[in-house]
């Protein structure tokens, strides 16, 4: 007889989200002498626990455990599944005058490896059975995260329940994804090219910030950009999103940790 289940692997099936369920006779600790009880759950919600090893609610689908102990279901804490990222468009600016044998400037707004402003939330698309499976492995919440990229866009955190996509979704911008690494060719494709480029956004993210104080002072300048990553490298600086971000090395630890004391900002998490 098997011992444990969690709640989502005690029938192989999709969770239902709108329905009451019941499930009866099922032990809430690992000694095989616990008392065996039942619950009732609605919403995906636990309403009530009665200790009463079998229960019968008119209307309400109900399942049995046979006595064995159940646990809530596992939290991925960090997948890439789901996540269906756009594409990175590099340049950001206009195109520099080739003409001359030398260019004057680099480009004012080369985005490689930048898509802060994207929200894993948007896109989550799973494949045939893919939820089927993770429920069957015991998990029902995931934190998805977008990864590979210097700052890959805002993470989310899921239920894997068979619904809509609207519906899956618990919280939104849950992180912001980093990492040293950026797809594409060019510049930059080097660890150093990597930690100018972060400095380079989180500068231009500081003066659009400063942009906007200006115009609503009502002071001379030029206009804000309309850029959502600036507007999401804006809330970083000021500490309202939290980073994850990916460390393969020791060093790369130390990396993100004076990355965060340059910047003087918090909630830089490490993994």
């Amino acid at each position: 007889m098997k011992r444990l289940i969690t709640a989502l692997t005690l029938f192989a099936a999709p969770a239902f989200a709108g329905e009451r369920l019941l499930i009866t006779d099922v032990r809430l600790a690992e000694d095989l002498e616990a008392p065996r009880v039942s619950l009732l759950l609605e919403h995906g919600r636990i309403t009530f626990i009665r200790t009463e090893r079998n229960v019968s609610i008119p209307g309400v689908r109900s399942y049995s455990g046979e006595g064995r102990w159940i646990t809530p279901a596992f939290i991925d804490a960090w997948t890439s599944s789901g996540v269906n990222a756009p594409e990175i468009v590099t340049d950001r600016d206009r195109k520099p005058d080739v003409s001359a044998e030398i260019m004057a400037e680099m480009r004012t707004a080369n985005r490689k490896g930048i898509r802060a402003g994207f929200s894993a939330a948007e896109t989550l698309s799973f494949n045939d059975d893919e939820l089927s499976g993770v429920r069957k492995s015991g998990f029902g919440t995931l934190h998805v995260a977008p990864s590979g990229e210097l700052l890959g866009g805002k993470s989310a955190v899921i239920s894997a329940s068979e619904a809509a996509a609207r519906d899956q979704v618990i919280a939104e911008g849950v992180y912001q994804c980093a990492a040293f690494g950026a797809s594409g060719t060019g510049y930059p494709s080097t660890l150093m090219g990597y930690h100018a480029q972060l400095r380079q956004f989180f500068l231009d993210a500081s003066w659009n910030a400063d942009l906007s104080v200006r115009l609503d002072e009502g002071r001379p300048g030029p206009r804000p950009s309309f850029d959502g990553d600036l507007s999401e490298g804006e809330v970083i600086l000021r500490g309202e999103r939290r980073l994850l971000c990916e460390a393969e090395t020791d060093d790369d630890i130390l990396r993100w940790l004076r990355l965060k004391d340059e910047w003087q900002t918090k909630g830089w998490d490490v993994q």
